[in-house]
């Protein structure tokens, strides 16, 4: 999708709220490695479909889970950093099924339970949602920055 910082807002609100749980970077990451396959195909004229099956949910999942895995590991080894790479494979895996909800309902060739159906929930109608979803997505990911700031303030006194 051209338009794949419009979910960062949405996931990450959706890593603050779960941030004991996920990695927020893996779960914002994950938006844009997902797109990797659409912009073959637009940029370098891949002879594959555009969204394919990097835009379905059995796809993408196992497209993400060694990625996240790696990145994992590498972010543990590099840095030193005392992390669970559980939170890293569920970050991963949380952006990029948001990511592809939001592209089945915005693009009409997403076939979200692809091997299992080719149903398309893209319309005019959902179309027109998205946009405003997102938005939403990003007003509520400030909202939480911000309770987060006055919460580690109240913390330090």
């Amino acid at each position: 999708m051209p338009f794949t910082p419009l979910h960062f807002g949405l996931n990450a609100s959706i890593g603050i709220i779960l941030k004991k749980y996920i990695s927020i970077p893996m779960c914002i990451l994950a938006n844009v490695i997902i797109d990797i396959q659409p912009l073959l195909v637009i940029f370098f004229d891949f002879d594959l479909e555009l969204h394919g099956f990097s835009h379905t949910l059995l796809g993408g999942t196992i497209l993400m889970l060694p990625i996240s895995i790696v990145l994992g590991v590498i972010i543990k080894k590099v840095y030193r950093k005392n992390i669970a790479i559980g939170s890293y494979i569920l970050g991963g895996e949380v952006g990029v099924i948001l990511h592809i909800l939001l592209d089945s309902f915005m693009h009409k060739d997403v076939k979200l339970f692809w091997p299992f159906s080719d149903i398309s929930f893209a319309n005019d109608n959902m179309i027109k949602l998205v946009n405003p979803i997102c938005i939403i997505g990003y007003i509520l990911m400030i909202i939480l920055i911000v309770i987060n700031m006055v919460l580690k303030k109240k913390d330090l006194k």
